[in-house]
């Protein structure tokens, strides 16, 4: 439902309970982590984002996930992106899909790697 409702293409990864997933979501190894607010509610007290609609009305200073989905726009965020020495370049889900296609297909047909 997240998938159909952010417009987003988003693959499923399968764990062996939360501890595994919160540890690569925390360690920037996948992007996206949903969970329960029980097994998530110290991470979710960082603040980051909740996957409800609304705010909880449980973490009501943690914003949902839908109004965070402009964050590349926030300029504190782009503040932070250059800081880092790269470009923000925040763009829609179609032409993110575009972008991730041509890139695979770049650096396949270079080194010959196919992408699973």
């Amino acid at each position: 439902m997240l998938k159909a409702h952010a417009g987003v293409d988003i693959t499923h990864i399968p764990y062996k309970g939360s501890g595994p997933a919160q540890a690569d979501f925390i360690g920037n190894q996948v992007p996206l982590m949903v969970d329960s607010v029980t097994a998530a509610l110290p991470h979710i007290q960082s603040k980051r984002a909740v996957t409800s609609f609304n705010r909880s009305s449980q973490l009501p200073d943690v914003p949902a996930v839908r109004e965070v989905v402009d964050i590349l726009k926030a300029e504190v965020i782009d503040l932070y992106i250059r800081s880092k020495g790269s470009e923000p370049a925040p763009t829609g889900p179609a032409e993110f899909d575009r972008f991730i296609s041509n890139e695979i297909a770049k650096w396949g047909k270079a080194s010959g790697a196919t992408a699973d």
